[in-house]
Protein backbone atom coordinates (compact mmCIF):
# COMPACT_ATOMS: atom_id res chain seq x y z
CA UNK A 1 0.00 0.00 0.00
CA UNK A 2 1.35 3.41 -1.00
CA UNK A 3 -1.02 5.37 1.22
CA UNK A 4 -4.32 5.60 3.06
CA UNK A 5 -6.93 8.32 2.51
CA UNK A 6 -10.05 9.08 4.49
CA UNK A 7 -13.14 10.19 2.63
CA UNK A 8 -13.61 13.90 3.31
CA UNK A 9 -17.44 13.75 3.49
CA UNK A 10 -17.52 10.49 5.47
CA UNK A 11 -14.78 9.82 8.03
CA UNK A 12 -16.10 6.26 8.45
CA UNK A 13 -14.69 5.39 5.02
CA UNK A 14 -11.00 4.88 4.28
CA UNK A 15 -9.31 4.10 0.96
CA UNK A 16 -6.03 2.27 0.37
CA UNK A 17 -4.08 3.16 -2.78
CA UNK A 18 -1.41 0.77 -3.98
CA UNK A 19 0.20 -0.81 -7.00
CA UNK A 20 -2.61 -3.33 -7.40
CA UNK A 21 -5.43 -0.81 -7.28
CA UNK A 22 -7.64 1.22 -4.96
CA UNK A 23 -9.60 -0.44 -2.15
CA UNK A 24 -12.32 0.83 0.17
CA UNK A 25 -13.09 -0.10 3.77
CA UNK A 26 -15.87 1.32 5.91
CA UNK A 27 -17.12 1.17 9.48
CA UNK A 28 -20.87 0.59 9.68
CA UNK A 29 -20.87 0.34 13.44
CA UNK A 30 -19.25 -3.09 13.66
CA UNK A 31 -15.69 -1.72 13.99
CA UNK A 32 -14.75 -3.40 10.72
CA UNK A 33 -12.76 -0.51 9.24
CA UNK A 34 -9.50 -1.86 7.90
CA UNK A 35 -10.46 -5.53 8.16
CA UNK A 36 -12.71 -5.87 5.11
CA UNK A 37 -11.71 -4.25 1.80
CA UNK A 38 -13.52 -3.89 -1.53
CA UNK A 39 -11.72 -3.06 -4.79
CA UNK A 40 -13.02 0.09 -6.50
CA UNK A 41 -10.60 0.05 -9.44
CA UNK A 42 -11.60 -3.13 -11.26
CA UNK A 43 -11.08 -3.18 -15.01
CA UNK A 44 -8.28 -0.62 -15.08
CA UNK A 45 -5.79 -0.81 -17.97
CA UNK A 46 -2.96 -3.26 -17.41
CA UNK A 47 0.17 -1.85 -15.83
CA UNK A 48 -1.62 1.15 -14.30
CA UNK A 49 -0.59 3.17 -11.29
CA UNK A 50 -3.41 4.77 -9.32
CA UNK A 51 -4.50 7.94 -7.53
CA UNK A 52 -7.67 8.91 -5.71
CA UNK A 53 -9.63 12.12 -5.19
CA UNK A 54 -11.73 11.48 -2.08
CA UNK A 55 -12.75 15.10 -1.44
CA UNK A 56 -16.24 14.86 -2.99
CA UNK A 57 -19.36 12.92 -2.17
CA UNK A 58 -18.29 10.37 -4.78
CA UNK A 59 -14.63 9.40 -4.92
CA UNK A 60 -12.85 9.69 -8.28
CA UNK A 61 -10.26 7.04 -9.17
CA UNK A 62 -7.48 7.87 -11.65
CA UNK A 63 -5.29 5.36 -13.50
CA UNK A 64 -2.10 6.07 -15.46
CA UNK A 65 -0.85 3.52 -17.97
CA UNK A 66 1.23 3.57 -21.15
CA UNK A 67 -2.06 4.12 -23.00
CA UNK A 68 -2.80 7.39 -21.19
CA UNK A 69 -4.78 8.67 -18.21
CA UNK A 70 -8.17 7.21 -17.27
CA UNK A 71 -10.70 7.99 -14.56
CA UNK A 72 -13.99 6.75 -13.19
CA UNK A 73 -16.28 7.66 -10.33
CA UNK A 74 -16.60 5.09 -7.57
CA UNK A 75 -19.36 2.65 -8.49
CA UNK A 76 -18.99 3.06 -12.25
CA UNK A 77 -17.87 0.10 -14.34
CA UNK A 78 -16.46 1.91 -17.38
CA UNK A 79 -13.21 3.85 -17.32
CA UNK A 80 -13.27 7.19 -19.13
CA UNK A 81 -10.21 7.83 -21.27
CA UNK A 82 -9.00 11.39 -20.85
CA UNK A 83 -8.21 12.80 -24.33
CA UNK A 84 -4.64 12.05 -25.33
CA UNK A 85 -2.15 14.45 -26.84
CA UNK A 86 -1.74 14.32 -30.61
CA UNK A 87 0.92 15.58 -32.97
CA UNK A 88 -0.08 19.03 -34.22
CA UNK A 89 2.09 19.06 -37.32
CA UNK A 90 4.37 16.73 -39.20
CA UNK A 91 4.16 12.95 -39.26
CA UNK A 92 4.53 10.12 -36.81
CA UNK A 93 2.81 9.23 -33.58
CA UNK A 94 3.11 10.63 -30.08
CA UNK A 95 3.67 8.54 -26.99
CA UNK A 96 0.52 9.22 -24.91
CA UNK A 97 2.49 9.33 -21.65
CA UNK A 98 6.12 9.65 -22.67
CA UNK A 99 7.49 6.78 -20.59
CA UNK A 100 6.73 3.98 -18.18
CA UNK A 101 4.36 5.09 -15.38
CA UNK A 102 6.03 5.40 -11.97
CA UNK A 103 3.39 7.12 -9.82
CA UNK A 104 0.26 9.29 -10.02
CA UNK A 105 -1.05 11.63 -7.30
CA UNK A 106 -3.94 13.97 -6.60
CA UNK A 107 -2.97 17.24 -4.90
CA UNK A 108 -5.55 17.73 -2.17
CA UNK A 109 -4.53 21.38 -1.86
CA UNK A 110 -5.19 22.31 -5.49
CA UNK A 111 -8.53 21.84 -7.24
CA UNK A 112 -8.22 19.34 -10.14
CA UNK A 113 -4.43 19.29 -9.81
CA UNK A 114 -2.65 16.00 -10.58
CA UNK A 115 1.02 15.07 -10.58
CA UNK A 116 2.52 12.13 -12.43
CA UNK A 117 5.98 10.64 -12.90
CA UNK A 118 7.16 8.53 -15.82
CA UNK A 119 10.50 6.95 -16.59
CA UNK A 120 11.86 8.15 -19.94
CA UNK A 121 14.99 7.18 -21.83
CA UNK A 122 16.68 10.26 -20.36
CA UNK A 123 15.50 9.69 -16.83
CA UNK A 124 12.45 10.49 -14.70
CA UNK A 125 10.00 13.19 -15.78
CA UNK A 126 7.45 14.67 -13.38
CA UNK A 127 4.51 16.59 -14.87
CA UNK A 128 1.54 18.51 -13.50
CA UNK A 129 -2.04 18.91 -14.71
CA UNK A 130 -4.27 21.73 -13.48
CA UNK A 131 -7.41 20.42 -15.22
CA UNK A 132 -7.85 16.87 -13.90
CA UNK A 133 -5.54 15.31 -16.48
CA UNK A 134 -6.77 17.02 -19.65
CA UNK A 135 -3.42 18.74 -20.30
CA UNK A 136 0.04 18.25 -18.81
CA UNK A 137 3.19 20.32 -18.37
CA UNK A 138 6.58 19.41 -16.85
CA UNK A 139 6.83 20.64 -13.26
CA UNK A 140 10.06 22.31 -14.37
CA UNK A 141 8.01 24.76 -16.43
CA UNK A 142 10.99 25.80 -18.50
CA UNK A 143 10.83 22.39 -20.17
CA UNK A 144 7.37 23.11 -21.60
CA UNK A 145 9.05 24.54 -24.71
CA UNK A 146 10.75 21.18 -25.21
CA UNK A 147 7.43 19.35 -24.83
CA UNK A 148 5.64 21.65 -27.28
CA UNK A 149 8.45 21.20 -29.80
CA UNK A 150 8.17 17.41 -29.50
CA UNK A 151 4.41 17.64 -30.11
CA UNK A 152 4.82 19.92 -33.11
CA UNK A 153 2.91 22.83 -31.56
CA UNK A 154 2.67 26.02 -33.66
CA UNK A 155 5.61 28.43 -33.22
CA UNK A 156 7.51 25.85 -31.23
CA UNK A 157 10.65 25.56 -33.33
CA UNK A 158 13.71 24.97 -31.13
CA UNK A 159 17.14 25.53 -32.64
CA UNK A 160 20.10 23.35 -31.81
CA UNK A 161 21.51 25.71 -29.20
CA UNK A 162 18.20 26.07 -27.36
CA UNK A 163 17.63 22.31 -27.52
CA UNK A 164 21.01 21.70 -25.89
CA UNK A 165 20.21 24.27 -23.18
CA UNK A 166 16.84 22.66 -22.39
CA UNK A 167 18.44 19.23 -22.23
CA UNK A 168 20.87 20.72 -19.72
CA UNK A 169 17.97 22.01 -17.63
CA UNK A 170 16.38 18.56 -17.68
CA UNK A 171 19.65 16.98 -16.53
CA UNK A 172 20.10 19.63 -13.81
CA UNK A 173 16.68 18.91 -12.27
CA UNK A 174 16.01 15.14 -12.66
CA UNK A 175 13.04 15.17 -10.27
CA UNK A 176 11.73 11.76 -9.23
CA UNK A 177 9.45 12.68 -6.31
CA UNK A 178 7.44 15.77 -5.39
CA UNK A 179 5.67 17.11 -2.30
CA UNK A 180 3.48 20.23 -1.96
CA UNK A 181 3.67 22.61 1.00
CA UNK A 182 0.58 22.33 3.22
CA UNK A 183 -0.13 26.08 3.45
CA UNK A 184 1.11 27.30 0.05
CA UNK A 185 0.05 25.31 -3.05
CA UNK A 186 2.70 27.07 -5.16
CA UNK A 187 5.61 25.80 -3.03
CA UNK A 188 6.83 22.39 -4.19
CA UNK A 189 9.70 20.25 -2.96
CA UNK A 190 11.27 18.00 -5.59
CA UNK A 191 13.57 15.08 -4.83
CA UNK A 192 16.27 14.50 -7.44
CA UNK A 193 18.72 11.73 -6.69
CA UNK A 194 20.24 12.91 -3.42
CA UNK A 195 19.29 16.59 -3.55
CA UNK A 196 16.17 18.66 -2.93
CA UNK A 197 14.98 21.35 -5.34
CA UNK A 198 12.40 23.94 -4.28
CA UNK A 199 10.07 26.16 -6.27
CA UNK A 200 8.03 29.00 -4.78
CA UNK A 201 6.12 29.80 -7.97
CA UNK A 202 4.56 26.47 -9.00
CA UNK A 203 7.49 25.34 -11.10
CA UNK A 204 8.45 28.53 -12.92
CA UNK A 205 11.86 28.66 -11.20
CA UNK A 206 13.74 26.02 -9.21
CA UNK A 207 16.71 26.17 -6.82
CA UNK A 208 18.66 23.52 -4.94
CA UNK A 209 17.94 23.66 -1.20
CA UNK A 210 20.72 22.46 1.12
CA UNK A 211 21.47 25.28 3.61
CA UNK A 212 21.65 23.74 7.08
CA UNK A 213 22.05 20.14 5.92
CA UNK A 214 25.21 18.72 7.53
CA UNK A 215 25.29 16.10 4.79
CA UNK A 216 23.43 17.41 1.71
CA UNK A 217 22.37 13.96 0.55
CA UNK A 218 18.59 13.67 0.80
CA UNK A 219 16.95 10.31 0.18
CA UNK A 220 13.33 11.10 1.14
CA UNK A 221 11.10 14.17 1.47
CA UNK A 222 7.68 14.65 3.05
CA UNK A 223 5.29 17.51 3.79
CA UNK A 224 2.83 16.87 6.66
CA UNK A 225 -0.81 17.64 5.97
CA UNK A 226 -1.42 19.65 9.15
CA UNK A 227 1.92 21.42 9.62
CA UNK A 228 3.64 24.09 7.51
CA UNK A 229 6.86 22.07 7.37
CA UNK A 230 9.01 20.07 5.00
CA UNK A 231 10.92 17.04 6.25
CA UNK A 232 14.04 15.53 4.69
CA UNK A 233 15.77 12.26 5.49
CA UNK A 234 19.58 12.30 5.19
CA UNK A 235 22.48 10.08 6.35
CA UNK A 236 22.97 12.59 9.20
CA UNK A 237 19.37 12.18 10.37
CA UNK A 238 16.05 13.92 9.86
CA UNK A 239 15.95 17.64 9.04
CA UNK A 240 13.01 20.05 9.09
CA UNK A 241 12.38 23.26 7.15
CA UNK A 242 9.90 25.79 8.47
CA UNK A 243 10.71 28.49 5.92
CA UNK A 244 9.63 26.75 2.71
CA UNK A 245 13.01 25.23 1.95
CA UNK A 246 15.21 28.27 2.47
CA UNK A 247 17.06 26.46 5.26
CA UNK A 248 17.01 23.21 7.24
CA UNK A 249 17.34 22.43 10.96
CA UNK A 250 18.46 19.11 12.38
CA UNK A 251 16.39 17.05 14.80
CA UNK A 252 17.13 14.43 17.44
CA UNK A 253 16.17 11.63 15.04
CA UNK A 254 19.46 10.15 13.80
CA UNK A 255 20.11 6.76 12.19
CA UNK A 256 21.02 4.11 14.74
CA UNK A 257 20.66 0.42 15.55
CA UNK A 258 18.41 -1.34 12.99
CA UNK A 259 20.12 -1.51 9.62
CA UNK A 260 23.55 -0.36 10.82
CA UNK A 261 26.34 -2.84 10.20
CA UNK A 262 28.98 -3.52 12.84
CA UNK A 263 31.42 -0.94 11.48
CA UNK A 264 28.75 1.79 11.78
CA UNK A 265 27.36 1.12 15.25
CA UNK A 266 28.10 3.56 18.03
CA UNK A 267 26.85 6.70 19.66
CA UNK A 268 25.19 9.61 17.90
CA UNK A 269 28.45 11.55 17.75
CA UNK A 270 30.30 8.63 16.16
CA UNK A 271 27.56 7.96 13.61
CA UNK A 272 27.37 11.62 12.58
CA UNK A 273 31.16 11.83 12.28
CA UNK A 274 31.24 8.64 10.22
CA UNK A 275 28.77 9.92 7.62
CA UNK A 276 30.43 13.34 7.54
CA UNK A 277 33.68 11.52 6.80
CA UNK A 278 32.00 9.52 4.04
CA UNK A 279 30.52 12.65 2.47
CA UNK A 280 33.75 14.67 2.50
CA UNK A 281 35.93 11.78 1.33
CA UNK A 282 37.91 11.18 4.51
CA UNK A 283 36.53 7.63 4.55
CA UNK A 284 36.63 5.98 1.14
CA UNK A 285 34.09 3.54 -0.27
CA UNK A 286 36.70 0.78 -0.06
CA UNK A 287 37.43 1.53 3.59
CA UNK A 288 33.76 1.66 4.49
CA UNK A 289 33.15 -1.80 3.02
CA UNK A 290 36.31 -3.44 4.41
CA UNK A 291 35.52 -6.18 6.92
CA UNK A 292 38.22 -5.13 9.33
CA UNK A 293 37.14 -7.65 11.95
CA UNK A 294 37.90 -10.53 9.56
CA UNK A 295 41.54 -9.52 8.90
Amino acid sequence: VDGLQFSSPNKNVVFAVGKKGVYRSEDLGERDMGTIWRCVSNGAPAGSVFALDSSGETAIVYALSRRGVFKQAEGEVVWKAIPQVTRRRGFGTVDPVGGDPVWLRVDERGKERLFRAVQTERGPLVSVSEDAGETWCPVVRELEALTNWALGAPDSNVNRGELARLMGVMEAFPLCDLQVHSSDPDVWFGLMGTQVAVTNDAGQTWTVSEIGLDIPQVHAIWTPRHAALAIAGTPAGMYVSGDKGQSWTDTSLILQEAGAIRAETGGIGYLTAYWMGRHHGFISEEESNREWWVD
